[in-house]
């Protein structure tokens, strides 16, 4: 789920949010089917995103008014800052929170901002978007008491985003944990994540499929799902950190975690042996720098480009989803393109375009 300048869109629904975000439980997110007035609904469940592995986002129950507010929670206390750096827009992907009888699951930011001086010029460096790892994620659990949401546990993670490094555009990468069993999976530091009690917060064990060391040049990109018998599955992307976007990642894998907390993980490259190498297409570029004898080309003009190089690399707003047939969908990018022979390596303010797609 995304947010744009005063309006947040999932599908064809638009609401206008307030300068300080606040998620009205039972309106925009329609949670309201977990309201401590309507017991017979508590059995309804919402674990993931997208409610189920077949990512179908429907239950057969009902919800609250539009005009009705259940509760009132800001869990994004930087919002000014973060619209003030991207000149108006809000661009977060926040959790979809997670809902299992009275008790919702979500994200709670915490830590510091470091704003740009001034908004916007990414000065001084690292700052703002640049800057990610000074903000701390939280899931934490609220529970119906008494017609209130109440705070239970709270869990810091030490998960971060792989880092903006100007080419996100700002755009905040997805933090996104599951439910399944007794158990929420939440994301983690170097390719791990943590397995907690729900109703507790306990942390039960941190799971790591790649040893005994966190390595931070790993990182859980888009969110965990789990399949009906429990099982857990995600993203992790291994990326050159002085360059993570300018160069080819250097590996990435899907993982899958069993409820014992034993793993398996197999390489994108190896789920997509046959995808293209490189990637032909006409796009409208804007060139940051680029060799002298190609300056006739101007900001706006349309460059038949060649991938320079083609690369694996899983979805960093997106999660595993089952396709018809229950293959994971993933996505090819190129991070370099050339603008012909004649002018040498160009390199472009947007360079990450969708390859192929298979599942």
């Amino acid at each position: 789920m995304y947010y744009t300048q005063k309006t947040g869109e999932r599908g064809r629904r638009r609401w206008s949010w307030p300068p300080s975000f606040r998620l009205h439980l039972g309106v925009a997110l329609v949670l309201g089917m977990v309201s401590s007035s309507a017991s017979a609904q508590n059995s309804a469940a919402w674990p993931q995103w997208g409610q189920n592995p077949q990512h179908t986002g429907f239950l057969a129950v009902a919800g609250q008014p539009l005009q009705g507010k259940l509760s009132d929670q800001v869990f994004d206390p930087f919002t000014s800052q973060e619209m003030a750096e991207s000149g108006g827009g809000l661009l977060m992907h926040y959790q979809v929170p997670l809902v299992n009888g009275n008790n919702i699951y979500m994200l709670f930011k915490a830590g510091t901002y470091v704003p740009c001086v001034p908004p916007g010029s990414g000065q001084p460096f690292p700052c703002g978007p640049n800057d990610w790892n000074t903000e701390v994620w939280n899931e934490t659990d609220l529970q119906w008491q008494n017609g209130q949401l109440v705070r239970v546990w709270n869990f810091a993670t030490d998960w971060r985003p792989v880092p903006n490094d100007y080419t996100l555009g700002g755009w905040e990468p997805l933090f996104q944990p599951v439910l399944t069993g007794t158990y929420i999976y939440v994301p983690g530091a170097g390719g791990t994540i943590y397995q907690l009690d729900q109703t507790s917060g306990a942390v039960l064990q941190q799971i790591n499929p790649f040893g005994t060391t966190e390595d931070p040049t790993k990182f859980v990109a888009g969110g965990l799902t789990a399949d009906n018998q429990g099982n857990v599955y995600y993203n992790v992307m291994q990326v050159v950190l002085a360059w993570p976007w300018d160069s080819d990642v250097v590996d990435s894998w899907l993982v899958k975690v069993e409820a014992n907390g034993s793993t398996s993980l197999v390489t994108y490259t190896s789920l997509l042996p046959d995808a293209p190498a490189a990637c032909l297409g006409t796009f409208f570029c804007k060139p940051v720098t680029m060799a002298a004898k190609c300056k006739r080309y101007s900001s706006e003009d349309s460059l038949r480009i060649t991938a320079a190089r083609a690369e694996r690399r899983p979805g960093d707003f997106s999660r595993r989803s089952d396709g018809v047939h229950g293959k994971p969908r993933a996505f090819q990018r190129t991070t370099r393109v050339s603008a012909g022979a004649e002018c040498g390596r160009l390199e472009l303010a947007v360079v990450h375009f969708v390859c192929g797609i298979t599942g």
